[in-house]
């Protein structure tokens, strides 16, 4: 928490005195947003960068899967608690204009529908996250993880009446001998 943190400590940690923090910032509320900034920063990152999948809405599902288990404390201060930020998440997620157009070409839903469907797949993801970000042995595998996305992801669709995309359609194979619908 953040009544653990001074510029005594911050200064033995980096291996100075507190002038230099002092130097660059006014004071410790300064040194708290800076932390938060570049804490945004780095999820930014990751979310930006699973918008560069194929399927960029499922790639911000995987990267914040990824975010949570590569950055545990990061994701906790910012995402679990508001302890760190003073704000909840969603107050300060500076990725969810773009997340949310990208659920939208996904889900081919918008209004309310897309704000349900998005509400339904972030609790998948946090979910995930908070088991990646603690360790527990019941993540699944990305490979597991990816298919069982996919398949909330398409459930929500047929449960709100959305269309699929039509790369998405099955075709069924007639059995041997069976006449084609």
């Amino acid at each position: 928490g953040w009544e653990h943190w001074n510029a005594r400590r911050i200064a033995a940690r980096a291996g100075c005195s507190t002038m230099p923090i002092f130097r660059l910032f006014a004071n410790m509320d300064e040194v708290k947003q800076a932390v938060i900034a570049r804490a945004l920063s780095v999820y930014e990152a990751y979310i930006y960068g699973g918008m560069r999948e194929e399927k960029p809405y499922k790639g911000t599902g995987r990267a914040f899967i990824r975010f949570a288990k590569e950055q545990p404390w990061l994701f906790k201060a910012l995402c679990v608690t508001e302890e760190f930020t003073g704000q909840s998440f969603a107050a300060i997620d500076p990725t969810i204009g773009r997340v949310m157009r990208e659920a939208e070409k996904a889900g081919d839903v918008n209004g309310d529908r897309l704000n349900r469907l998005h509400a339904c797949m972030t609790i998948f993801v946090y979910g995930a996250g908070a088991m990646a970000a603690s360790g527990s042995h019941l993540v699944p595998s990305d490979e597991l993880g990816d298919t069982l996305m996919s398949d909330v992801f398409l459930v929500l669709k047929e449960y709100y009446r959305i269309p699929p995309a039509p790369n998405e359609i099955k075709t069924e194979q007639p059995e041997k001998g069976e006449p084609t619908k």
